[in-house]
């Protein structure tokens, strides 16, 4: 069985270069934990944002998302209440995952650049705690056909699944 998620990997380090500049939210110190330091984009997100009470996946919007990437705590334990809530709500319900989230969004390129940066929230928590089940989510809805099927999975469409990858690929290789 040959693995086809990395099969494109220039292709996508190519789309990162070229539009960096639409990714949502860079962490820096993530970027030199895992060894990668060519990504250079805006970073819109605060650092000393306070996160809403969680209620539900489907009322998470990607500014949510992208406050709780720029301030990621190990420590904290509403970051580790909302990060295991995601991963509980996606390991279970990942089938129901457009549906729930086109409640949010209803454009297809914001459900896309959404569900992007929980995969890149799952990264970057795996690497802040070292649980591979963060990673193996990660992987697990980065293969997923129906969502590739719809366009979830393009890296024309959103460039954050480009960094995913590229990302992916670099901690898989520093296993």
């Amino acid at each position: 069985m040959t693995d086809t998620l990395f099969s494109k990997l220039a292709a996508h380090q190519a789309n990162l270069k070229k539009n960096q500049a639409q990714l949502a939210y860079c962490n820096e110190a993530f970027h030199t934990k895992i060894g990668y330091n060519d990504i250079v984009c805006k970073n819109t997100a605060s650092t000393n944002a306070t996160l809403p009470k969680y209620k539900y996946f489907k009322t998470i919007t990607l500014e949510d998302i992208v406050n709780l990437r720029a301030n990621l705590d190990a420590t904290n334990k509403d970051h580790l209440f909302w990060c295991k809530k995601i991963y509980r709500f996606l390991e279970f319900r990942l089938s129901s995952i457009e549906e729930r989230i086109q409640k949010n969004y209803a454009k297809k390129e914001e459900r896309i650049t959404f569900i992007q940066n929980v995969v890149t929230l799952l990264l970057e928590y795996y690497t802040v705690t070292n649980d591979s089940r963060y990673l193996s989510l990660a992987l697990k809805i980065l293969r997923k056909k129906p969502l590739a099927k719809q366009g979830f999975l393009n890296s024309q469409c959103n460039v954050q699944y480009s960094y995913n990858i590229v990302v992916v690929h670099k901690l898989i290789k520093n296993l």
